[in-house]
């Protein structure tokens, strides 16, 4: 396989395929992450953060690629060629980077893994948020086959993941998969919404469209039957909850999500603060993800 850009005038990186190639999976498409490969003698990559700094090794980051093949810029377009041809910062040679937009990850075996567009990358409280990272995370429990990262305008800093079922009948619930993530993403980037669809739409080309993506009109379902604190913990966490959500506290029963209510990542690390403060715990941040109900929250504490 070759990975290549317009702007080079030809390929940038190759990848042998093994032979046999790995079989197709049911739906016709091969399985295991085909890498793009290492550069070609006339390439050089470099694989920096948003700072034009290097990542380390296996970390995310915006492939950029100068080099003998790379071309001089865009005919007629002075402003788009200033914008994508940037002076190198690592050579003294006058030399300049292209920015692809692609973003990758290189393995100690030197290969390029293809993760997406740095376009897509979010925002969450001020954090760039790359959904590939938590889609990726998402699809390595064995109940999700495929799954989609998205913000919403009316909740931008909530962060709603869409996920195709490995078995419709048997869905994983949202404490399952935040105790999955808990342990393989950093807290504030763990989803707080799950949507459960029957495919992902793409755009002509056959790439993931998340603007057709369906737009939730109100939070997953928060539980009907309304049942009220009956001991002193259950009341103060409905206290501290309704305080950091604005919410009139007798609206909060002690079967309702944290989550579901409303609540992030941001919100859990200021109510794990509240906590430990006010009831003189040792209350840890992950708690809150695998028991975000307030009955199954006071349990612990």
């Amino acid at each position: 396989t070759a990975y290549g850009i317009t702007e080079t005038s030809c390929d940038s990186t190759t990848y042998p395929l093994p032979t046999p190639p790995a079989p197709p999976t049911p739906t016709g498409t091969p399985t295991g992450n085909v890498p793009i490969g290492r550069p070609l003698p006339a390439t050089t990559i470099h694989i920096l953060d948003p700072h034009l700094q290097p990542v380390p090794l296996g970390t995310p980051g915006e492939l950029h690629l100068t080099g003998p093949a790379l071309t001089r810029g865009y005919h007629h377009q002075p402003h788009l060629t200033a914008h994508q041809y940037i002076a190198n910062p690592h050579a003294n040679d006058g030399s300049r980077l292209y920015r692809t937009g692609d973003l990758v990850r290189q393995t100690p075996d030197g290969n390029l893994h293809y993760l997406g567009r740095t376009d897509h990358q979010l925002r969450i409280h001020g954090h760039r948020i790359e959904p590939a990272d938590i889609e990726t995370a998402l699809t390595t429990h064995p109940a999700i086959k495929a799954a989609a990262i998205t913000t919403h305008p009316n909740h931008p800093n909530h962060i709603h993941a869409y996920l195709i079922p490995t078995n419709p009948h048997q869905p994983p619930t949202p404490t399952d998969l935040r105790t999955h993530l808990s342990t393989r993403l950093p807290h504030p980037t763990i989803p707080t919404h799950y949507h459960l669809i029957n495919h992902l739409p793409t755009t002509t080309t056959g790439k993931l469209d998340r603007t057709q993506l369906p737009h939730p009109t109100t939070h997953p379902t928060i539980p009907t039957t309304h049942t009220p604190p009956t001991t002193p913990t259950q009341h103060h966490l409905i206290t501290l909850i309704a305080t950091l959500l604005n919410k009139p506290p007798h609206t909060i029963s002690t079967t309702h999500n944290f989550f579901d209510l409303g609540g992030h990542s941001l919100l859990a690390t200021q109510l794990t603060h509240h906590i430990n403060t006010t009831l003189h715990t040792n209350l840890h941040l992950t708690t809150i993800f695998n028991t975000p109900t307030i009955h199954h929250l006071a349990t612990t504490i």
